[in-house]
């Protein structure tokens, strides 16, 4: 008798995934959208598909009655990246804190496999993260499903870029799967120093900037994420990034789609 055991029983296509926020409303606040569409460009650059980026957004402040120009994103007074439609969100926070658990249907087939980038960008503050004009978001929000999300994925990177964006994490309640940047410290703004003369406003915050313009000249797949950041941290930012320290990251993992096929381990 000839006994076969099967040690590996499922394939799959591998796939990664983004939550991109933009928790702010009215026009002054184009450059939270913007950073937003920032990162939607350079995924989709490296092979990110539509239902592969979930945008959460109150408004899209590029279709806003006041700006002149609905056909593009004004990253500063010359440069531009084309705009594309998306989906408003009419109840941005109960959204957020779904997709952050995994419940969004653009990440219903997220698993092992996948690895999810989450960037969060709006007002901050010491102890939360404003959601329009009256609600919030606490640490203990964003900790506590970002753990549970960590448990579903194979990595995740949270990128929280706010003022006082460090206050709204916690890495000793992390796990090591997770990758978490903050582009400010406790006590510091985020800052955009980049407007347009044709908008009247500013265009992007500074990290999403200089992110966009090293992204533009080339980040290997298998650059690792600490040399990026560290590397950013020389850039006239304005503020301090404060990131893990964890060289088992690469910018591949998150800013590349993987289409591999991978054969899971039989359970």
């Amino acid at each position: 008798m000839c006994i076969v055991v099967i040690l590996y029983a499922i394939g799959v296509f591998c796939k990664n995934y983004a939550i991109l926020l933009n928790s702010s409303r009215g026009f002054h606040n184009y450059r939270q959208m913007a950073n937003v569409y920032i990162f939607d460009h350079i995924l989709r650059q490296n092979g990110y598909e539509g239902d592969q980026i979930a945008i959460i957004s109150y408004v899209n402040q590029i279709q806003d009655i006041r700006n002149v120009d609905k056909e593009h994103v004004h990253i500063d007074s010359d440069l531009k990246i084309q705009y594309s439609d998306f989906d408003v969100t009419d109840d941005a926070l109960r959204v957020m804190l779904n997709a952050l658990e995994g419940n969004h249907p653009k990440l219903k087939d997220a698993d092992e496999s996948s690895n999810v980038l989450i960037y969060m960008n709006g007002h901050g503050n010491e102890s939360f993260l404003k959601f329009g004009s009256i609600h919030f978001m606490t640490k203990d929000d964003l900790m506590c499903r970002v753990v549970k999300l960590a448990s579903r994925v194979g990595k995740v990177l949270l990128l929280v870029d706010t003022c006082q964006a460090d206050a709204l994490i916690d890495r000793d309640v992390l796990p090591s799967n997770v990758f978490a940047i903050a582009t400010s410290k406790i006590k510091q703004s985020a800052i955009s120093t980049f407007e347009s003369s044709v908008l009247f406003t500013n265009t992007v915050d500074n990290f999403s900037y200089f992110f966009f313009m090293r992204a533009q000249r080339g980040i290997g797949r298998d650059d690792k994420l600490i040399d990026v950041f560290s590397d950013l941290s020389k850039e006239p930012i304005q503020s301090e990034l404060v990131f893990s320290n964890n060289p088992m990251f690469n910018y591949g993992d998150f800013f590349f789609q993987n289409l591999m096929f991978e054969l899971l381990p039989f359970k």
